[in-house]
Formats: C-alpha cells, sequence, structure tokens
C-alpha cells in the first residue's frame, strides 16, 4: 500500500495504523480516541484536526503526491511502532513497575 487511511468516529488504540507503520506505510488518521496516540504526527503519518472530508483527503494527497514525504514517513514508521508498541519496550515498562512497587 502506498498509504492507510482512517476516519473511524471511533476507535481504541487501532492496530491497522501500527501495522501499517510497522510495514512502512505513512498513515493518515483523525484524533479520535487512541488513534493520535498510535501515530507520530508528522513522522510516521499525520494526525489531522477534523474529520471532514476535505482535512483528511488533503493530507492523504500530500503523501501520495509527495515521494520524498512518503520515503521520510516510511522510514521513520518501523522504528518508531517498535519503540513505542514493541515487546521490549512493554516488557520493560512492567519489570520497571514492578520494581517501583516493591520498593514501596
Amino acid at each position: 500500500a502506498d498509504a492507510a487511511l482512517l476516519t473511524s468516529l471511533q476507535e481504541g488504540t487501532p492496530n491497522v495504523l501500527t501495522e501499517a507503520q510497522a510495514m512502512g506505510v505513512p498513515v493518515v488518521t483523525t484524533p479520535r480516541f487512541g488513534a493520535a496516540e498510535a501515530v507520530m504526527d508528522g513522522v510516521t503519518g499525520h494526525v489531522v484536526a477534523s474529520s471532514s472530508s476535505n482535512d483528511p483527503a488533503d493530507a492523504l494527497a500530500t503523501v501520495l503526491n509527495n515521494p520524498a514525504t512518503a520515503e521520510r514517513l516510511s522510514k521513520a514508521g518501523p522504528d518508531w511502532v517498535a519503540k513505542r508498541f514493541g515487546l521490549e519496550r512493554m516488557v520493560d515498562d512492567v519489570l520497571g513497575l514492578h520494581a517501583a512497587t516493591r520498593a514501596r
């Protein structure tokens, strides 16, 4: 895919956004619920302020019509997803929580 577009009215943390970025696919989404937290705006994709059809369409057109932008977003996605949502980060957070709890 050249890009992924998500304009759902309700989502948790949308797996489709993290999966797309992990595969190097730039994403465009609205900030609804957990979607904004699943994208590093301007680095791995675009989070548009409004779900009116113009804002997501304009952001998607920017990705599709600008190969340099698409390539920059594509390259940043996999590393960012691994750091933000990867197993190693999750394990480190859980171990840190356990250590903090034992210290009390």
